[in-house]
């Protein structure tokens, strides 16, 4: 069951977001596009599936999780002192 829940995660993609920061001297604004994870890994020998026969699900105990993204991003600021 891990190993289905860990490839089900390979082609995982996040919406795009801009977050707005406010800063003492203005406004950072960080736009997020294109996000995808690019590798995931989880550590099974301490990770595990519990079926709970009295409850109508499972419990999944996760460690050692690792999860890398890939994005593009543009970061820039109200009044404009910041961009990258």
């Amino acid at each position: 069951m891990m190993d289905v829940f860990e490839q089900s995660l390979h082609d995982f993609e996040m919406e795009d977001s801009k977050p707005e920061f406010n800063l003492a001297l203005g406004k950072a604004i960080l736009e997020l596009r294109d996000q995808k994870l690019t590798s995931f890994t989880i550590d099974k020998s301490k990770s595990s599936i519990q079926i709970k026969p009295d409850e109508p699900y499972l419990v999944f105990k996760i460690e050692g999780m690792s999860l890398h993204f890939d994005c593009s991003f543009q970061l820039s600021s109200l009044p404009e002192w910041i961009k990258d």
